[in-house]
């Protein structure tokens, strides 16, 4: 992913002078690629004032790095966020680096007044897994089994299609083991099993009418 042009630069400006009443709220958005559903955004903008919307490429944290799919489906929702976000009059400002040093540039670039982000939280699976150990006494197997499918050509897709397909079938399988995972290892015992899908060991011939 490229870092940010001059066109996304322009076009923040362009919106922060259109409401040059009130300094603008930077709105981070992490893994919440979409404008529905967002606590953060409703927040900003209630504030009154021009909301620039910007997403850091960090690769620094000391995470693994993106693997190909993980890229390719990150362009995809970051060509959809955009075009959601230009729907509503604004722009989509990306960048690369340290999260904690581009989002205070950016910010003193506009002369935004505060930074609106979601939590990405594990707390209410984490709950979930803490209620499971406490009535059973400890796990030792995981089956991750929920999905769901939609039966189209992906260019037929709607965002909400694509994103309700991600969120079951790759965020829900990450949630779960991130929850119930740390339990195995601290007692060195556990198996985790994911299930998938026949159609994925299949070709699926959609012909269009």
């Amino acid at each position: 992913m490229n870092a940010p042009g001059v066109k996304n630069r322009l076009a923040v400006r362009r919106y922060q002078l259109g409401r040059a009443n009130a300094r603008p709220i930077i709105v981070w958005f992490r893994d919440d690629l979409r404008l529905s559903d967002h606590p953060a955004l409703d927040a900003a903008a209630k504030t009154g004032g021009p909301v620039i919307c910007v997403y850091v490429l960090d690769e620094t944290s000391g995470l693994r790095p993106l693997g190909g799919a993980a890229r390719w489906w990150l362009a995809q929702s970051l060509r959809a966020l955009q075009a959601s976000v230009q729907s509503v009059g604004s722009s989509l400002v990306l960048r690369r680096g340290a999260a904690a040093k581009a989002i205070p540039e950016l910010a003193g670039e506009t002369g935004a007044g505060a930074v609106f982000w979601n939590e990405i939280a594990q707390a209410p699976h984490r709950a979930v897994a803490d209620q499971v150990e406490k009535q059973f006494g400890k796990i030792d197997i995981v089956v991750a089994n929920a999905a769901i499918q939609r039966w189209m050509p992906l260019l037929d897709m709607e965002d909400s299609d694509w994103r309700d397909v991600i969120d079951n079938n790759l965020n829900g399988t990450a949630n779960t083991i991130r929850a119930f995972a740390p339990k195995m290892v601290a007692r060195n015992k556990g198996r985790i099993i994911v299930l998938s899908a026949h159609p994925l060991t299949l070709g699926v011939n959609f012909r269009r009418i």
